[in-house]
């Protein structure tokens, strides 16, 4: 979804929800389950969460650029615009 996308965690602003979503990295926490449940229905507890956001560093090694407002894309094509076709042109507009 294109919008402004402000993360909490870190401070910065993201173009898209994918570029929000792609800063984030880590493991939510996995259940734990009694040995022997190989039905895994009843958890007993749950891992740590490794969840974070990327450093700044990461954030560029995983191509990210910012706009002009200083906002992080993803650095695909319609990325601050989920309708934009690669194959669309730009319009002119009539003076």
């Amino acid at each position: 979804m294109a919008g402004k996308n402000l993360c909490s965690g870190c401070g910065l602003t993201f173009g898209s929800l994918g570029a929000f979503d792609m800063h984030r990295i880590g493991s939510y926490g996995e259940a734990i389950y009694k040995p022997g449940d190989t039905k895994r229905k009843s958890p007993i507890g749950q891992a740590p969460s490794t969840r974070r956001c990327m450093t700044l560093e990461e954030i560029q090694a995983a191509g990210m650029k910012q706009n002009d407002k200083g906002w992080w894309l993803t650095g695909q094509m319609g990325d601050s615009n989920p309708w934009a076709n690669a194959e669309d042109e730009p319009v002119e507009a009539n003076s």
